[in-house]
């Protein structure tokens, strides 16, 4: 693998130091050397005499980010590595709204790319309440020294992406799944790329056919870095990038990740198989006291680290919370917790956690405040049922029922402080079904929806069959939480539609899984359950927990750094005043 240096420091290389003054979040160094094979699958693109007005299509995205609040969201998107004659380009992401003619309206929105982060950026947009979601998106290839004039930017080239924001519909729609596996063959290059694509057509395709979806959650194992653990798993950040950016580029990922919304969390997949972030890859760790074989174990977490806050973090909710990799959002209304299971899991502990103290806080907090509006908590791996074949000792089952503990404290904290309609969304299993247990006389539901495209068989075998009745769990103060609800197991490549209907008088959640391809023109149908809304008053509560739920364990200084996030004065030779400049450091680490 080589002898990588990870610099986990607020070291910034000169193109990083640039991104901090010009503005959005890019290219804060990763310090990321791989005797002098960083970014060696990259190949530099020659070019003739850039043209610094012309706006070129992305080589990956665009991805409009999940929800930040006051109708604000990340637009990510990835350039490339081009030189002309001798000398390496710069790049810079140019993101303009377009009106209902589909023309520009208002400034353009822009951020440099880096060598540093694989050549992506993301910067921040604000759509106008109500107004149709449309923009355009591209990338400029210029001299350093060129002076950027972002009003005259052709965009011929560049992608134009539509699609709509509802503010506060009564009926939400998001559509959610997980796991995507392309494969990949000696040289690295995805094989099955098209056949994983088709579930991503199909929900393109009930979209364009009039069914109202509001979001895209991708919730977990968005690549496979590992393969089985067998066939040359990626284990530089050269790796891990060139495998996001391969499996994200395909035609209906693109298109589908583009014109809505799209929340990602990591799964352990996106690392390597059952992941957990332990002590000897946390900061601080004495790597001279573990042997050769570990130390490349933690030189391969920090390539994936890395990839991960490049591609997933960048877009999310948590870009500019360096110590939190959960958050909070609401999409038409409907209020979202994604939980991070990855990189707060510890196994080296005891008990074992799957999230660390101020997330567990968090999401009491948020659970409580948010009265009877219905509740999404996004885990990657189930919340519930029991797993039939939990994985060898030392760590047991790789979803919540191997962490019983914390478990049985969430289900314990619903109960005493009575809080309705909580819904958990998962995907892992590689299969889909629904299911429903009373906690102390309140409904909490789950919902799995995997593999998006996976060949090489399913898992329903490992869910126990419970039955209707059976205890699933006994809490500390002896409540029995019982399962009321367990449908068939559907063991086919598929996605899944959450659907929260608040009209009339007859609420319901209703969740319905699809098959992956189309049938004579549409979705097949493959699973429906509904259930009742709980609760008499019934309405999502105001209170604003955008962009995440800051933790009562957040220092002063973090919130400091927070609040000093302002406009810098930039030397970049780009139009300063187009520029909203914000501090982010993807280096800093928990």
């Amino acid at each position: 693998m080589g002898n990588v240096s990870y610099l986990l420091n607020t070291y910034c290389t000169a193109d990083g130091l640039q991104a901090f003054q010009q503005g959005g979040y890019s290219a804060i160094s990763l310090g990321y050397c791989a005797s002098g094979r960083t970014y060696a699958r990259i190949p530099k693109v020659r070019v003739e005499e850039p043209d610094s007005a012309e706006a070129l299509a992305p080589t990956c995205g665009p991805i409009l980010g999940a929800p930040l609040g006051d109708q604000q969201y990340w637009v990510w998107a990835r350039g490339r590595y081009a030189q002309y004659k001798d000398k390496l380009l710069s790049c810079t992401l140019v993101v303009q709204l377009l009106d209902k003619n589909d023309e520009g309206s208002g400034r353009v929105f822009s951020c440099p790319m880096s060598e540093d982060t694989d050549f992506c950026a993301a910067v921040k947009i604000q759509v106008p309440d109500g107004k149709p979601m449309s923009y355009r998106c591209g990338y400029v290839e210029h001299d350093s020294e060129d002076v950027l004039n972002l009003e005259a930017i052709k965009w011929s080239k560049a992608v134009t992406c539509k699609g709509t924001l509802r503010s506060k519909p009564p009926i939400v729609s998001v559509v959610f799944g997980s796991c995507k596996w392309v494969g990949k063959d000696a040289l690295r290059e995805p094989i099955l790329a098209d056949k994983a694509d088709v579930v991503y057509k199909t929900i393109n395709a009930q979209i364009d056919q009039g069914v109202a979806t509001d979001a895209f959650l991708s919730v977990g194992d968005n690549i496979y870095a590992d393969d089985f653990n067998v066939f040359d798993p990626d284990d530089t950040l050269d790796e891990f990038c060139y495998n996001y950016r391969t499996s994200f580029s395909t035609e209906g990922q693109q298109r589908l990740m583009s014109r809505m919304p799209t929340f990602m969390q990591a799964d352990d997949h996106d690392f390597w198989n059952n992941f957990a972030r332990d002590a000897k890859f946390r900061k601080g760790f004495n790597m001279s006291t573990i042997d050769e074989g570990q130390q490349a174990i933690v030189e391969q977490f920090q390539a994936a680290f890395g990839a991960y806050k490049i591609y997933q973090k960048m877009h999310s909710p948590s870009a500019n919370l360096p110590k939190q990799h959960w958050y909070t959002s609401k999409v038409s209304g409907l209020d979202v917790f994604v939980i991070d299971v990855r990189l707060e899991r510890r196994n080296d502990v005891s008990p074992k956690i799957m999230m660390g103290a101020a997330q567990l806080a968090a999401l009491k907090t948020w659970l409580k405040d948010l009265g009877d509006a219905v509740k999404c908590i996004v885990t990657a791996v189930p919340f519930l049922p029991e797993m039939g074949t939990p994985d060898p000792e030392p760590y047991g089952s790789d979803t919540w029922n191997g962490y019983p503990e914390q478990r049985d404290e969430i289900f314990l904290f619903i109960k005493e402080n009575q809080v309705p309609n909580v819904v958990f969304l998962s995907g892992d299993l590689h299969c889909g079904f629904s299911c429903a247990v009373d906690c102390g006389g309140l409904q909490v539901l789950q919902f799995v929806a995997s593999p998006l495209y996976y060949p090489f068989g399913k898992a329903g075998a490992n869910v126990l069959p419970l039955k209707v009745g059976d205890t699933y769990t006994t809490l500390k103060d002896g409540t029995a939480v019982k399962l009321t609800h367990m449908s068939q197991l559907i063991e086919e490549d598929l996605f899944g539609r959450l659907t929260v209907d608040m009209t009339g008088t007859a609420r319901s959640i209703h969740f319905q899984i699809f098959a992956r391809e189309l049938e004579a023109g549409k979705p097949r149908e493959l699973l429906s359950s509904k259930f009742p809304v709980e609760g008499a008053a019934i309405k999502s509560v105001e209170k604003s927990h955008f962009p995440v739920l800051l933790s009562p364990s957040v220092s002063f200084e973090d919130k400091k750094m927070e609040s000093e996030s302002a406009t810098f004065s930039s030397s970049c030779p780009r139009e300063a005043s187009q520029h909203e400049s914000k501090f982010v450091d993807i280096l800093r680490d928990p």
